[in-house]
């Protein structure tokens, strides 16, 4: 679980030392921004990403990218085939139209 660290002592010094507050003051502020740091790391930090969540992330990317890459390639490869095959087809309609005009004739 991820928290935030806050020096509470140091806070507490600070405060009396610049006249601000008095030391019971001072720990009831501290007390209160104390409790607001926990509130805010329980429902925010733990959604934040590790690096190796990251790390896990990148992978996951780059596996779909070549997936991604490898179907592109299939698919180019099967569209070359089908337009040679409808080439040498209508190449080869061609030549037996002229065959049979040429005999006709």
């Amino acid at each position: 679980m991820a928290t935030l660290v806050f020096d509470s002592l140091s806070f507490v010094k600070r405060l009396t030392e610049k006249g601000c507050f008095t030391q019971e003051q001072a720990e009831v502020a501290t007390e209160a921004l104390q409790q607001a740091f926990e509130q805010y790391s329980d429902s925010h930090l733990n959604q934040l990403a590790s690096s190796r969540d990251i790390q896990e992330l990148k992978l996951a990317i780059r596996e779909l990218e070549l997936k991604t890459e490898t179907k592109l390639a299939e698919t180019k490869a099967e569209l070359i085939r089908w337009v040679v095959a409808v080439g040498l087809l209508q190449t080869s309609l061609i030549v037996a139209m002229l065959f049979k005009l040429m005999g006709s004739g």
